[in-house]
């Protein structure tokens, strides 16, 4: 199993987003999982791979999203 986590926008502070980051990664230690501590790392920052929206990635920073989770899963996948 592997949790995949992401993060809050600058704009909503150290508190916020230190907050949610602890979240992740308790709940990743409590219930022994292992994690990926931002799904977006790579694109998010990144205009030509985020949406209008600036919140979800396009088909172009798809690939990025995927190199992310592989880099983490892959290595649970071996026996």
């Amino acid at each position: 199993m592997l949790l995949l986590g992401i993060e809050l926008p600058v704009n909503y502070g150290p508190q916020y987003r230190d907050g949610l980051r602890a979240v992740y990664t308790g709940l990743a230690q409590q219930k022994h999982v292992a994690l990926l501590p931002f799904l977006l790392d790579g694109v998010a920052l990144d205009p030509a791979l985020m949406q209008a929206d600036g919140l979800h990635p396009t088909g172009a920073g798809e690939p990025k999203v995927l190199e992310n989770v592989w880099r983490v899963l892959q290595p649970l996948l071996r026996p």
